[in-house]
């Protein structure tokens, strides 16, 4: 099992607040989650992956919505939440950024004006200069300093790599190889969505993205 976390924000402002207010009215877990947007309370995996997506679903609300599923983003649970919020509110937007439990897949969902696209991509994570490289604690301190010392280049740090012990520097290694990978990701992200938004706009159902279609 890959679990997928989901943020999801959802425009106007009202179909948002509208979709939050009834995530903090159910406990948040699968059956919840099923009565109050499908009222259905008898199902079984194979309707949860023709209606949802996933063999499951959970909720939790803070400033976005935030769900977890398994092994694939809940898009067909999205589609449900956009015919949802358009039967009452205009200009309805959803967009969901999401990446899997590895931090290796990640992937963004647009749906508005009827057309339903999404991109994703896969991070490399071999090398040390790969942005979702696993850090195995028996790196090569030289290899380390070298890459620590190009990002201190590359963002004029006021920090010297030689003045700190072999600990000092992979603590450093591990903090900052955490953020860049969260920087590497949410500018895809971004990317991402611009790309989503762009296919939207033209109507350009040919776009270089994983997926463009109509609802």
């Amino acid at each position: 099992m890959n679990t997928i976390y989901s943020r999801i924000t959802i425009e106007p402002e009202q179909a948002m607040v509208k979709i939050c207010d009834i995530f903090d009215s159910i406990e948040g877990d699968t059956k919840s989650i099923i009565k109050a947007f499908y009222d259905k309370e008898d199902f079984d995996n194979s309707w949860m992956i023709d209606n949802v997506g996933s063999e499951f679903i959970e909720s939790e609300i803070e400033a976005d919505i935030l769900l977890q599923t398994r092994d694939n983003h809940p898009d067909l649970f999205l589609k449900k939440l956009y015919n949802f919020c358009k039967d009452e509110f205009a200009d309805v937007k959803i967009v969901c950024n999401w990446f899997d439990e590895n931090e290796i897949e990640i992937g963004t969902l647009v749906i508005s004006n009827d057309i339903h696209t999404e991109d994703n991509e896969t991070l490399e994570c071999d090398s040390i200069y790969d942005p979702a490289y696993r850090i195995e604690g028996d790196e090569d301190i030289e290899d380390i300093k070298e890459w620590l010392n190009e990002l201190v280049e590359d963002y004029n740090y006021e920090i010297d790599i030689e003045d700190k012990d072999d600990d000092e520097i992979r603590d450093l290694f591990s903090d900052w190889k955490n953020e860049n990978k969260w920087d590497y990701i949410t500018n895809s992200w971004d990317n991402m969505k611009a790309g989503c938004d762009e296919a939207i706009k033209t109507k350009d159902f040919s776009f270089p993205i994983k997926i463009v279609k109509s609802m």
